[in-house]
């Protein structure tokens, strides 16, 4: 197995002091026992954070949209669009997709960074200023496992839709599904404990306990709130991980450029990089970014100096994206 302990198995020091002076750094919301309650304050709490530290642009054209989702029923989400340019030229569109667990997130704790991706992009870079959809995919327990990648995959199709994209002004050729949503790790939970027995991934993997983010008995309840079934067939569907789809599987002139961003601290860190890794062997174009010493989801504290290279950083992701699909 891999030893990627090199990518950071520390704390940075802005982190270590953030989680000095901040009770929100420990992660976990234990003001109730009660889940909804729980997740309540929890959305509540990053929304708040987020609107105290990201400015909410007034160049930024909001829609609220209803998606037609694979059962009939609908999923909300939020489109921010330039006004500069309303009416002049096709924009591309950057679907957001917010981490959370499956569990968190709704469209208000994930709309100041949307709408600060747009401006910030529209500002930046003249060649490829961008729409943003902001997806309020359904959320386990209430919804479980597929229905999350159904919902993504609708939103996809959306974006695709003519009348969609005539009436809003998107370029359907030139759509980026990206967000804060880590795909990959939480299929693989168990089996990452039982890797954990190899004296190798022992001395090389993040302590999920010192990082301050994402205990396991966290992990553990939001991976039985996601998968439906508690056996080796669900946790081996190839829709749980990318990780589980075979090599021959991936067809390589259909996969498009991809761009990874790896906290060095983060539990799940060995899983992005080796999703890095897979997509390099079979040919992929990647894009590497690794937030050395930072933990799980350490960019929902945007008042972080990392949180702030970050959104730069996918800013000018985008943009490289974008340049590829020209080549």
């Amino acid at each position: 197995m891999a030893d990627y302990s090199k990518y950071g198995n520390f704390l940075a020091g802005e982190w270590i002091e953030l989680a000095k002076s901040t009770a929100q750094s420990k992660g976990g919301s234990k003001e109730s026992n009660d889940l909804q309650e729980m997740r309540q304050i929890e959305n509540r709490r990053r929304e708040k954070l987020a609107r105290a530290i990201l400015t909410m642009p007034d160049s930024v054209h909001i829609d609220d949209i209803s998606i037609p989702a694979l059962d009939a029923s609908t999923i909300a989400a939020r489109l921010y669009r330039p006004k500069a340019t309303a009416g002049t030229s096709k924009l591309p569109l950057y679907i957001h997709l917010h981490g959370g667990g499956w569990h968190y997130g709704t469209l208000d704790t994930e709309e100041p960074y949307c709408m600060t991706l747009c401006a910030d992009v529209a500002q930046a870079y003249e060649r490829h200023q961008i729409a943003v959809l902001n997806v309020n995919y359904r959320h386990a327990p209430d919804y479980k496992f597929p229905t999350q990648a159904d919902d993504a995959w609708a939103a996809l199709s959306l974006a695709h839709d003519r009348d969609f994209c005539m009436k809003y002004g998107i370029a359907a050729d030139q759509i980026i599904i990206g967000g804060t949503l880590r795909w990959g790790s939480f299929g693989d939970f168990d089996r990452i404990e039982r890797d954990a027995t190899d004296a190798e991934r022992k001395e090389g993997s993040p302590s999920s306990e010192t990082t301050g983010i994402l205990p396991t008995v966290v992990a553990k309840l939001f991976c039985s709130m996601y998968l439906p079934d508690d056996n080796d067939e669900t946790k081996s569907n190839e829709w749980v991980s990318p990780l589980l789809v075979p090599k021959e599987s991936w067809n390589a002139i259909l996969w498009p450029a991809t761009s990874i961003h790896v906290a060095g601290a983060d539990t799940f860190r060995d899983e992005g990089l080796l999703f890095h890794a897979k997509l390099q062997e079979i040919g992929i174009k990647t894009r590497l970014c690794i937030h050395a010493g930072y933990p799980h989801a350490f960019e929902r504290f945007p008042q972080l100096e990392e949180s702030v290279r970050w959104r730069a950083q996918v800013a000018d992701d985008i943009q490289w994206l974008l340049t590829q699909r020209e080549m």
